[in-house]
């Protein structure tokens, strides 16, 4: 259910290079601000960063790598994965060992996604939760950005929807239409 240590590190450093960038255009951060400072930066600068890379996906094109001399291919690549992200409110109807089931609010798609660094259960305060996120491709499985927005304290699911969601979820399982990987 959860990635290795290797690729979780993986995925902090690459998407933490690039929020370093986007903190440092938009003069969130002082511009001489080391990157090792940013990263012991509290997550709400990151998120604000993030959310303003969903606002201005052209940031991605504009990222300047020469900030970083010694990018590896695997970074690329996991920046190469928020052009594929699914950006969307959803449903977090159950977990598993290997995953957490992710039902997009708006398409009704089923996604089988992987946590980060730890489980998504302990994340949580309720077993089902509406979240707002980003599903990006990570090797061969799905993972989401590293930040939930919480919907579910404000609005609990009430059971007459659950049962719905339980439906889609068995009606994907059993037809195979669910999304495992965005590759």
């Amino acid at each position: 259910m959860l990635l290795s240590k290797n690729d979780y590190n993986l995925f902090l450093s690459s998407t933490l290079k690039f929020y370093f960038f986007i903190a440092r255009k938009n003069k969130l951060v002082s511009q001489n601000l080391s990157f090792a400072e940013f990263k012991e930066l509290d997550n709400k600068v990151k998120k604000k960063c993030r959310d303003l890379f969903y606002l201005h996906p052209e940031l991605l094109n504009e990222y300047d790598l020469t900030l970083f001399e010694n990018h590896t291919p695997q970074e690329l690549e996991v920046l190469s994965g928020f052009k594929k992200k699914v950006h969307s409110k959803f449903l977090i109807l159950k977990h598993k060992p290997e995953h957490s089931i992710f039902i997009d609010v708006e398409t009704k798609i089923v996604y089988f996604v992987k946590s980060l660094s730890q489980p998504l259960e302990f994340m949580l305060n309720e077993p089902i939760a509406y979240v707002g996120t980003a599903l990006l491709p990570f090797n061969d499985v799905i993972i989401f950005d590293g930040f939930l927005d919480i919907h579910s304290a404000k609005n609990p699911v009430p059971e007459w929807v659950l049962e719905n969601y339980i439906k889609i979820y068995r009606k994907a399982k059993k037809e195979k239409t669910y999304v495992s990987s965005l590759n």
